[in-house]
C-alpha cells in the first residue's frame, strides 16, 4: 500500500481497525447524521452482524482520519470490482457535521480515487448518489459521467428521489486530477 498517496495535510486515509467499529456502527446507522445509510438502506443489523457484514463483498475499505488525530471521522470503500472487466463501485460515509466544512469527505474520496487506479487495473469506478448529494460532487463533476438515472427510486422524507450512477474514467482521472493532487499535496491543500 502506497502510504503517500493516502496522506495529505488536511486528512489521512489508514487501513479501518476493530477499535473502529463501534464508531463506523453508530455512524451509519444514525439517520440524523448520516441520512440514507449506503450499505444498509434503513436496515439495523446487530453489532455481531455488522461486524460480519462489513467486508462482504468489499474490495478494500479505508478508515477517514485528520491528521495528528486518529480518530474515525469515515470510510472510504471500493466494493462489488470486477477486476476482469476494470470497475468497481465505491462508496464514502462521514458524519456530515463533522467533514462538511472542512471538505473531509471529499478530499478523502480524491486521495481514495487516485489511489484505487494506481493500485487495481481499474478503468472505471461507479458511484451512486441522489439528486440531493449530488451537489457534493461540484468540484468533481468535469471527472465524472452520467450513466444511468432511476427515476424515483429513493424514499425521502420528503417524496422520492432520483438515484443516479455515474461514472469516473481512469484515463479522464489520470489526465487531469492526479497533476493537480500531486500539486496540492506539495502545497499543503490537500
Amino acid at each position: 500500500m502506497d502510504a503517500e498517496r493516502l496522506r495529505g495535510s488536511r486528512v489521512r486515509l489508514r487501513a479501518l481497525q476493530d477499535k473502529d467499529l463501534h464508531s463506523l456502527r453508530r455512524l451509519e446507522l444514525d439517520r440524523d447524521r448520516l441520512g440514507l445509510s449506503w450499505r444498509y438502506q434503513g436496515s439495523t443489523p446487530d453489532p455481531q452482524t455488522y461486524g460480519r457484514q462489513l467486508w462482504a463483498g468489499v474490495l478494500v475499505q479505508l478508515a477517514i482520519t485528520i491528521p495528528p488525530s486518529d480518530d474515525l471521522l469515515g470510510t472510504v470503500a471500493a466494493y462489488d470490482a470486477d477486476l476482469r472487466n476494470g470497475t468497481a463501485w465505491i462508496a464514502v460515509a462521514t458524519d456530515p457535521q463533522e467533514a462538511a466544512f472542512r471538505g473531509t469527505g471529499m478530499r478523502a474520496v480524491v486521495l481514495f480515487i487516485d489511489w484505487l487506479f494506481a493500485e487495481y487495473p481499474l478503468r472505471k469506478l461507479y458511484c451512486d448518489v441522489t439528486e440531493t448529494s449530488l451537489s457534493q460532487f461540484k468540484a468533481a463533476r468535469r471527472y465524472t459521467k452520467l450513466e444511468a438515472v432511476l427515476r424515483e427510486d429513493v424514499r425521502t422524507d420528503t417524496g422520492y428521489e432520483d438515484r443516479l450512477y455515474l461514472a469516473i474514467y481512469s484515463d479522464t482521472w489520470e489526465r487531469g486530477v492526479t497533476p493537480r493532487i500531486r500539486a496540492a499535496r506539495e502545497g499543503g491543500r490537500l
